[in-house]
């Protein structure tokens, strides 16, 4: 197995930049993210991983900077070749429990959901254009609980659990043309420093949909951020949009448990438990 500093090397090497020290920060099972002092520079992040999602990462980047938002900022990319990687600038800060800094992020997110996007689910990025898998939102939804019994057969989720959890998921509905989505928004992913949001993070999973389903993950975070950050977006809760939020974290936890097991991870648990509780299922 190569060592942090053996594949930041290679990245760096085809930059012309020596890598001194090299430092693996949390990623994912289907990523790797290393925190890179370069030779006479500054720390940087080099970013590894499947070229779809460097791609989307790097094409998300590039729109939410220019409306104005604290993206990182990627300085080198290449999806070609023996090597995909992103270059990203240090964002300072570190993960932020700040009122202010969730508020801000709310405020920042509801910028994002006006950028449009064509088509629904993960982003193709084909050159400097990109578009969602599907062609409407339903097809996206479908193709997530197409999924499920591959879970059950491998005795990943049980039976009951994912049948329960497919009825939850089968009406959601969105009719409305598709924006921009994080996908992936949680407390690990917004940066502040004081009282000043410093940094979105970590869009290698973007896609085009319903702003709702951005939000129904976030809304798995602390509720008081949750709170703060709903306020800066501009949203009032109703019995009518938390149903529509359960839903939504459904159809999430499903998304990844089945990306975790196809990208041969273990770290099922988690989303089980998250089922659960939105289902009211006991162990």
């Amino acid at each position: 197995m190569r060592s942090p500093v053996e594949i930041v090397s290679r990245v760096l090497g085809e930059l012309g930049v020596e890598a001194v020290a090299a430092e693996p920060v949390a990623g994912s099972v289907g990523n790797e993210t290393f925190r890179v002092r370069v030779a006479g520079g500054a720390d940087v992040f080099v970013k590894t991983g499947p070229r779809e999602m460097l791609r989307a990462e790097w094409w998300a980047c590039r729109r939410a900077r220019a409306a104005g938002l604290p993206a990182p900022e990627i300085t080198a990319r290449q999806f070609d070749g023996e090597s995909a990687y992103l270059l990203l600038v240090l964002i300072p800060g570190a993960p932020s429990e700040s009122r202010e800094v969730w508020r801000e992020a709310g405020r920042a997110m509801r910028i994002v959901h006006d950028i449009p996007v064509t088509g629904y689910g993960r982003l193709v990025v084909r050159g400097d254009d990109a578009r969602g898998t599907f062609a409407s939102w339903a097809e996206a939804r479908d193709d997530i609980l197409a999924a499920v019994p591959s879970l059950v057969d491998a005795a990943v989720l049980p039976s009951a659990l994912a049948s329960a959890a497919v009825a939850a998921c089968a009406g959601l509905r969105f009719d409305g043309p598709g924006v921009l989505l994080h996908r992936d928004l949680k407390p690990l992913h917004i940066f502040g420093q004081g009282t000043r949001l410093t940094g979105l993070l970590d869009w290698g999973d973007a896609g085009a949909g319903d702003p709702l389903f951005d939000l129904a993950r976030l809304s798995m975070a602390p509720a008081p951020l949750v709170r703060e950050f709903f306020a800066g977006y501009g949203l009032t809760r109703t019995p009518e949009l938390d149903e529509t939020l359960r839903r939504y974290r459904i159809l999430f936890n499903l998304e990844v448990l089945a990306y975790e097991y196809r990208a041969g991870g273990d770290w099922f648990e988690a989303y089980r438990r998250n089922l659960r509780s939105d289902l009211a299922i006991g162990t």
